[in-house]
């Protein structure tokens, strides 16, 4: 038992990527008891559908990107690894918002636990960068600020405190996901071209290696950020399509100088190429939503569905093998993890044009085939040690 206490709280991507991992359909779940059976959340006085959404930001995907964070964090700084009790802290403290979320009515005690994870990882983070001296990454710590903050926004806008200043809804769950797609865009940009050309070149395959960062990464960012700054307030206005259009076109050319078909015999490098390009879509469905030809969801959940979870479930793979020093090797249940993840995307997308209950219910049953498949490849990684070892 201690052994295995040891083994899963040695590093952050352990028991993070595991919870996020099981987290993940357990919220699908009880949304569709509720889409579809009428089931009543604990919480009586909190729409469902918000709920659901929260959670599938602040919960799922808040805990697998601290999962990564304070993995690389240690690479960055040359520090040790967050380890131990302070990681038993904050994945203790992740697991009392969840059940606050579930179980409190709104208020200021719901949102006092539920933000107590992400303000932690905040804290930590700040202290290794300060303490190792990278302020590189300084910028990886401001987005958990704005996920911090949108997350606040969330629960003043649930209390009716923030009634006649914001005049959209859902103004905090847009900012929360465009908060998210700047880190993909931020550390995909880093790690897919590098993995891209240490494949490559472990290889000597001739011919040319993914482009090194320079200014159109750099106007591709900030085109990112103008995004959130102006989808947020004003969703439904043809200058905000007009932004997300450029934007879209931006993340299309970043990813096109990344050599996608050069590396596609390599799933684990394939996948995150896939997961990259999940992102222009969406930004394209979400112009379309602002020029009115479409729902919001169709491109919400390009995002969220394709971008981000196929980027979690590959990174939580790659990072877990890599980390725990088994070899970096694909096989047909990983593969199909992959797959049957941006099935569930496209059907939701698909979903979102045509109305039918029966292509969501198809893409939930993929969701939770995907992550049943993933949970029963990802435990032995993440809660034993290799068996060399």
């Amino acid at each position: 038992m201690n052994n295995t206490y040891a083994t899963i709280f040695s590093g952050a991507f352990r028991p993070l990527f595991l919870l996020a991992g099981l987290y993940a359909p357990l919220v699908l779940l009880l949304w569709l008891g509720y889409y579809f059976g009428g089931l009543i959340l604990p919480a009586q006085r909190i729409n469902p559908f918000l709920w659901h959404s929260h959670e599938m930001v602040f919960g799922f995907v808040a805990a697998a990107m601290g999962g990564f964070v304070f993995t690389a964090v240690s690479n960055w700084t040359g520090r040790p690894p967050i380890q131990g009790t302070s990681l038993l802290v904050l994945c203790s403290l992740w697991l009392l918002g969840r059940i606050a979320m579930l179980f409190l009515e709104p208020g200021w005690l719901a949102m006092l636990l539920d933000l107590t994870y992400l303000f932690l990882v905040i804290v930590m983070l700040l202290r290794e960068l300060y303490l190792g001296q990278n302020r590189r990454n300084y910028i990886v710590a401001a987005v958990f600020s704005l996920l911090f903050l949108f997350n606040v926004t969330y629960h003043l806008e649930l209390s009716g405190v923030l009634n006649g200043i914001i005049t959209t809804s859902g103004a905090s769950m847009r900012g929360a996901i465009l908060s998210v797609v700047i880190m993909l865009a931020l550390i995909g940009g880093r790690i897919i071209p590098a993995f891209s050309g240490n494949w490559l070149r472990a290889r000597a395959v001739k011919g040319s290696l993914p482009a090194n960062f320079g200014r159109l990464d750099i106007a591709c960012l900030l085109s990112t950020v103008l995004v959130l700054l102006i989808f947020v307030p004003y969703p439904l206005t043809a200058s905000t399509g007009a932004v997300l259009i450029v934007t879209a076109l931006l993340h299309s050319l970043r990813l096109a100088r990344w050599q996608t078909l050069r590396i596609a015999a390599e799933p684990l490098l394939l996948v995150l190429h896939v997961a990259y390009g999940w992102i222009p879509i969406g930004l394209l469905l979400l112009a379309a939503s602002s020029f009115q030809l479409v729902t919001p969801s169709a491109g919400i959940h390009a995002l969220t569905i394709g971008a981000i979870t196929t980027m979690i479930m590959a990174v939580a793979i790659r990072a877990g093998k890599g980390h725990s020093g088994r070899p970096l090797t694909s096989d047909i249940w990983i593969n199909s993890c992959f797959i049957l993840i941006s099935l569930a995307a496209a059907l939701r997308v698909v979903s979102s044009f045509i109305a039918s209950n029966s292509l969501i219910t198809i893409s939930a049953l993929a969701w939770l085939l995907a992550f049943g498949i993933f949970l029963v490849v990802a435990f032995p990684i993440l809660v034993f040690p290799p068996s060399e070892h």
